[in-house]
C-alpha cells in the first residue's frame, strides 16, 4: 500500500505532485454534484456499454467462477463488483448474460453477491430504484470514494465476502488519482503540476525529486522500467494500485475485467506534454496499462492478457484485458483472450457503423449485416430508423428480431431512452408484431407513465 509519505511530494507553494493536487477532489465533486446527469451527454460510456461486451465478460466470468468452485469449497461466495456503476445499464446487461451463462450451475447463482459502487449518493439512490436492477439477485449498493490517503468504505463497510471475486472496471481507472513522471537523461523525475488557477491544460514540469518514490521495492522497480521504453513522460495509476490491493486482500481469488483508454507498451503512442488529460465530463487521462500489468503480476500474484492493437476507428488507444490469480489460470486466460479480442473488434465495428451510416443509406442486405455484426445493439435504431420506416411488415420482421430487442432495451431516465422506446413501438406496430408491441407498451408505461 502506498501512503502520502510514499510519493505525494509537494515541490512549492503552487507546484505539487499530480497525486497530491486538488484535481481528484474536484473530479469527485463533479460526480457528487451532477449524479446521473453526469452521463447525459457529458461522460462517455457507450463504447464499453454494449451487449457484445457484456456477453463476453459474462462468459469469462462464468468460466472463472466454475473453475474456482471446482477447486475450492462450495460454501464460498461469488462476489461480483462493478466499479463506477453509473447508469446501471451495463450491470443489467452483464448480469442478465451471466445468469444465462450459469444456468447449468444453480449452486453458483445462489452464491452470487453483487456489489455496485459509485461515488455519488444521488447515483446510488437512482440505482436502488432502477426498474431492471430490481429484478436481479440481491444487490449491495456501496459508496466508493477513491482519493489519495482515503479509500472508503474498504475494508470495513463493504459486504465483500470470502471466496471468488470478479472485478469489473470499464472507463473507471482513468479517473482515479495518478502520479506523473518524466524520463530525462536515463533518470526518472517526479513531475510537478502548477494549479495557480482552474484553467486547464495544467502546466507540468520536472521537479528535482529523483527518488526513491515508493517504499515498496517492486513499485520502485516498475517506475525504473519506464526508462527503457523510449518515452519522455508517464503516469503511475496509484489509486488503481491501492484499490486493487484492498479488494484482493478481502477475497481468496480475483478476476479483473477492464476496458479503458490507455497505453499498453508505448509502441503506437505515448503521453503528450499534458499527460493526455482531456475532458470526459471531469478531467481524466489515459491508464498506464504497462505499469498496471506489472503491478498485478509482481504485487498481486496475477497473470493476464491485454489487447495490443489500437482501434482504427477510435480516437485514442482502448485496452481490454483480464487478470487473475486463479491457480489453474492458463485455460481461462486463453479462452478469455479469444473472447476479448472479439470484443475489441466489435467495439471497432460499433464505432465504424456510426460513421458508415453518416454516408448515404446502405441497401437492405447491408443494413441487416451491419445490425447483426453489432449484436443487434438496441440504440443503433436511432441511426437505422429512417431507413427502416419505409419497409414493409415482412421486411421489418426479417431485419428486426423483435423478441430479442424487447429484452435488450436498457433503462435510463433520459428523454433519449423514452424516444427510443417510442420508435420501437412504432416499428413493432407497423410490423404487426403484436406480442412485442404489448411488451414494449407495458415497458414504456412502467418506466415513463402513459403513452401519449
Amino acid at each position: 500500500m502506498m501512503t502520502n509519505q510514499d510519493s505525494h511530494h509537494t515541490t512549492s507553494s503552487t507546484d505539487q505532485s499530480l497525486a497530491s493536487s486538488s484535481l481528484w477532489q474536484q473530479q469527485l465533486d463533479y460526480y457528487q454534484r451532477l449524479g446521473i446527469h453526469a452521463w447525459h451527454g457529458r461522460v462517455p460510456y457507450k463504447i464499453t456499454n454494449t451487449w457484445s461486451l457484456a456477453q463476453h465478460y459474462a462468459n469469462i466470468s462464468a468460466q472463472y467462477l466454475i473453475s474456482y468452485f471446482n477447486q475450492y469449497p462450495e460454501h464460498k461466495k461469488a462476489n461480483i463488483i462493478e466499479l463506477g456503476t453509473g447508469l446501471g445499464q451495463f450491470s443489467h446487461r452483464y448480469m442478465t448474460c451471466l445468469i444465462h451463462a450459469l444456468q447449468h450451475h444453480p449452486s453458483i447463482i445462489r452464491r452470487l453477491n453483487l456489489i455496485l459502487c459509485d461515488a455519488s449518493d444521488k447515483v446510488l439512490n437512482y440505482l436502488r430504484h432502477h426498474p431492471q436492477l430490481q429484478q436481479l439477485p440481491a444487490i449491495d449498493y456501496v459508496k466508493l470514494c477513491v482519493l489519495p490517503n482515503h479509500i472508503s468504505p474498504w475494508p470495513n463497510h463493504i459486504s465483500l465476502q470470502s471466496g471468488a471475486c470478479v472485478i469489473i472496471a470499464n472507463y473507471f481507472f482513468d479517473s482515479l488519482y495518478q502520479n506523473a513522471f518524466y524520463v530525462e537523461h536515463n533518470q526518472v523525475k517526479l513531475a510537478s503540476i502548477n494549479q495557480e488557477s482552474n484553467n486547464v491544460p495544467f502546466h507540468f514540469s520536472p521537479s528535482n525529486h529523483t527518488g526513491p518514490f515508493y517504499r515498496d521495492r517492486s513499485l520502485e522497480a516498475i517506475i525504473h522500467q519506464h526508462k527503457h521504453l523510449n518515452i519522455e513522460r508517464f503516469l503511475i495509476p496509484e489509486g488503481t494500485f491501492n484499490l486493487l490491493a484492498l479488494l484482493t486482500q478481502k477475497t481468496d481469488s480475483y478476476c479483473l475485467l477492464c476496458s479503458d483508454k490507455g497505453h499498453i507498451d508505448f509502441t503506437h503512442e505515448s503521453y503528450d506534454a499534458y499527460f493526455n488529460f482531456c475532458r470526459d465530463g471531469p478531467w481524466s487521462s489515459n491508464v498506464n496499462f504497462f505499469a498496471l500489468d506489472r503491478y498485478i503480476t509482481t504485487s498481486l500474484g496475477g497473470h493476464g492478457w491485454m489487447t495490443h492493437e489500437p482501434l482504427p476507428c477510435y480516437e485514442t488507444n482502448l485496452c481490454t484485458g483480464i487478470w487473475t490469480n486463479l491457480k489453474d489460470h492458463t485455460h481461462l486466460i486463453q479462452k478469455a483472450s479469444e473472447q476479448l479480442l472479439s470484443t475489441h473488434n466489435s467495439l471497432d465495428i460499433h464505432i465504424c457503423t456510426q460513421r458508415l451510416l453518416s454516408t448515404p443509406p446502405p441497401d437492405l442486405q447491408t443494413l441487416n449485416s451491419i445490425w447483426r455484426l453489432n449484436a443487434y445493439e438496441p440504440e443503433l435504431l436511432n441511426i437505422f430508423y429512417d431507413q427502416l420506416t419505409p419497409l414493409s411488415p415482412a421486411q421489418l420482421q426479417h431485419i428486426l428480431p423483435f423478441d430479442l430487442m424487447v429484452k435488450r432495451i436498457s433503462y435510463t431516465p433520459f428523454p433519449s431512452t423514452q424516444s427510443l422506446l417510442k420508435k420501437y413501438i412504432h416499428l413493432a406496430d407497423h410490423a404487426q408484431h403484436q406480442q412485442s408491441l404489448m411488451q414494449l407498451k407495458a415497458m414504456y408505461r412502467s418506466w415513463f407513465g402513459s403513452l401519449s
